[in-house]
């Protein structure tokens, strides 16, 4: 496994820990003061929970390495093979929870 995929899954995996955690404390780090008094004005931001979605790339045929918009249209990418070692450029799109991960893949031409 190379550098920037051993990166990148350090990555992945610190979003489907920081994501939950940090909607978890948002939801729960209410004041019970102000609720207590009728203010019920404080914001509350839940992050989105999505599975992970190939881009628009997925399936066909490519001339060069798909940048990271084209290729998962939800999630984050880990690339598994940037070289195209097997003719296949492939990779994962990863989920938010780190669960519904799609593999994707396109071919060099």
């Amino acid at each position: 496994m190379t550098k920037i995929n051993k990166t990148l899954m350090l990555g992945i995996l610190l979003l489907a820990v920081v994501v939950p955690m940090t909607t978890y404390l948002a939801v729960t780090n209410q004041n019970p003061e102000r609720e207590a008094a009728g203010d019920t004005s404080g914001t509350v931001y839940v992050a989105e929970v999505v599975d992970g979605v190939c881009g628009s790339v997925n399936g066909t045929k490519v001339s060069f390495l798909p940048g990271v918009r084209d290729a998962c249209a939800k999630g984050a990418v880990n690339w598994m093979d940037t070289e195209a070692t097997d003719g296949d450029y492939n990779w994962d799109c990863f989920g938010t929870t780190g669960k519904g991960v799609a593999h994707c893949s396109a071919t060099k031409e």
